[in-house]
């Protein structure tokens, strides 16, 4: 949990700062980062009352007031204490004591035993604030907006043997309008939860090769809510040409899945975006719509979902044109115009050629040579393009910028077993070698591409039936 706190220094003192009509000195810390083969660089950290001031550290920051950042990963942490109390718990409350000393950040935490009981546990330590809560920058001199605690573990949303069967879990909200302290107000869309539940709740039974086919579901939650609603706005296109016509058949029929072989997928994800701009762009700018709607988190996306759905929306009408007012059939087609005019121009004329994975790529770069901005060493060093399937809140969840390449991944697939361990099975995206040109480079990446899984070996005798190479570490 952070905030930010906008400090105010003492006119006659730099190293004070106003608190509640005085002033307190600031700690000074004095930090040496030495630099290979260059001259070492020394910064004069100032921490406040509520943490470091930032301004330093970010160009961004350099012409602004001093701000701190209050953070409770900042504090004395039991992190470690925590994981070893994982691993070792017998049964639930054991895994809650555990996490009793979890301090940050917080998580979702899911329990299963071998009894067939399980659980749900959100740890960590969640401020109280005496005012707002923590989205913007705050004035740190008033004393109005201090944390005032943290919430009682005993108080933090946990779940053990719920009715129905299952605990679903995937960064959505887990507490309502009723619970009693704010905890955040950017959860994810909630989509995928939903997916899952949905998916879960269609079988008698889940199996592992279930739960394997869920994790692959590139099911958009985000099109099932606002494509009647698209349908119905923009009917037959009237004075539509060949290629748009066509464009538009392709979306009203797709499934709703964003499959990398989709044409409906791409056409409606450029479509999504575009709407962003076409919606919102006339009042915050292009810029502003590109970092703060298309590429930031779920609370701006919904606000474009809940004005798709609301045609008396205010935000139809295009302030540019003050002699008339748009309607919200005119912008969609605008924004619909836009799209077939940039996949034409990226993917060609012909819509049936154009593929949801033909942009939605992934890219494995190596953090250290992988980025170095010479092109002959980066490609020893990456892999990639690979056409994905999926989209940001699906299951099958991976997330992009406007450009639609792949800026996160689900990184590693697990299915656990707790009742034969052995079963277990896992892939992650690239593999377990670390050197460009051994065979173990990169040789996850198909398996993990399709969604496909190795065995996850828990005893020794199978991790040694399946060893391939020893790696002997002698002093």
């Amino acid at each position: 949990m952070q905030d930010l706190f906008i400090e105010k220094p003492n006119p006659a003192n730099a190293d004070e700062f106003e608190f509640m009509g005085a002033f307190e000195p600031a700690q000074i810390v004095e930090e040496t980062i030495k630099v290979a083969g260059g001259e070492s660089v020394s910064l004069r950290v100032k921490i406040t009352r509520h943490g470091p001031i930032l301004n330093e550290a970010s160009s961004d920051l350099k012409t602004r007031p001093p701000m701190a950042l209050r953070w409770t990963a900042l504090d004395k942490m039991n992190l470690l204490d925590s994981v070893l109390g994982v691993d070792r718990a017998q049964n639930f409350d054991q895994f809650r004591a555990a996490l009793r000393m979890w301090d940050a950040p917080s998580q979702n935490f899911v329990f299963a035993d071998v009894d067939g009981n399980i659980g749900y546990q959100a740890p960590g330590r969640i401020p109280i604030r005496k005012k707002c809560n923590g989205d913007m920058p705050v004035p740190g001199w008033t004393g109005e907006y201090e944390w005032t605690g943290m919430i009682l573990f005993e108080e933090l949303p946990t779940l053990f043997n719920p009715p129905q069967g299952f605990v679903a879990t995937a960064n959505n909200a887990v507490v309502d309008s009723g619970y009693k302290y704010f905890i955040s107000n950017d959860w994810d869309y909630g989509y995928r939860a939903r997916r899952i539940t949905e998916l879960i709740k269609s079988r008698d039974k889940v199996s592992a090769d279930d739960i394997a086919n869920i994790q692959d579901d590139p099911r958009s939650g985000l099109a099932d809510d606002i494509m009647p609603a698209v349908v119905t706005t923009l009917g037959e296109l009237p004075g539509a040409d060949a290629t748009t016509t066509r464009a538009w058949e392709y979306l009203r029929k797709w499934d709703h899945n964003d499959w990398r072989d989709s044409a409906g997928a791409i056409i409606f994800e450029v479509f999504w975006n575009k709407l962003a701009h076409a919606v919102f762009d006339d009042e915050l700018g292009e810029a502003l719509v590109t970092r703060g709607v298309i590429d930031m988190g779920s609370a701006s996306k919904m606000a474009l979902r809940t004005v798709v759905r609301d045609p008396t929306a205010r935000w139809w009408d295009d302030s540019t044109t003050p002699d008339m007012r748009e309607q919200r059939a005119q912008i969609m087609r605008r924004a619909f115009d836009a799209t077939i005019a940039q996949l034409s121009t990226t993917l060609g004329p012909d819509p049936a050629r154009w593929k949801w994975g033909t942009l939605r790529t992934a890219t494995f770069k190596n953090q250290t040579l992988g980025q170095s901005g010479f092109a002959p060493i980066e490609k020893i060093f990456n892999r990639g393009p690979f056409a994905v399937d999926g989209a940001s809140g699906d299951v099958n969840a991976n997330s992009s910028g406007e450009s639609l390449s792949v800026t996160s991944v689900p990184s590693m697939r697990m299915i656990a077993d707790v009742s034969d361990l052995s079963r277990s099975r896992f892939i992650h995206t690239t593999v377990q070698s670390g050197h460009p040109f051994a065979s173990h480079y990169d040789d996850f990446i198909n398996a993990w591409q399709s969604t496909q899984y190795y065995p996850l070996s828990w005893t020794r005798s199978d991790v040694n039936a399946m060893a391939v190479d020893t790696l002997v570490l002698s002093p």
